[in-house]
């Protein structure tokens, strides 16, 4: 998997959280842009409360590129990040909302 690093957040796009990432490529290296959906972003944010924005996208960002290019699907304009790009970052939809907040 090649590296990928974060390079700017760029603030908020109307959708959500924009940031840039960089990709290698065999004679370069290509930039990516990534948004992660307001609501996503929202449920993020209250289930890591001292985890870094910045922090949040790199993970959430660097999972898309990823899956994306295990998965083969282009990588082309901007990238909208899904729940399956958390990973383990949300606890699970079963969880009682009391639940998660004792976990804070």
């Amino acid at each position: 998997m090649p590296r990928i690093d974060l390079l700017h957040v760029l603030g908020e796009a109307p959708e959500g959280p924009w940031a840039i990432f960089s990709l290698p490529d065999g004679d370069g290296t290509d930039m990516v842009s990534v948004i992660i959906p307001r609501s996503l972003w929202m449920l993020l944010t209250r289930a890591q409360p001292f985890s870094s924005e910045m922090t949040l996208m790199e993970q959430v960002g660097t999972r898309l590129i990823e899956r994306r290019l295990a998965t083969g699907e282009p990588i082309q304009g901007p990238l909208v990040a899904g729940r399956e790009d958390v990973g383990g970052l949300l606890p699970p939809e079963d969880v009682p909302w009391f639940l998660v907040f004792r976990v804070c």
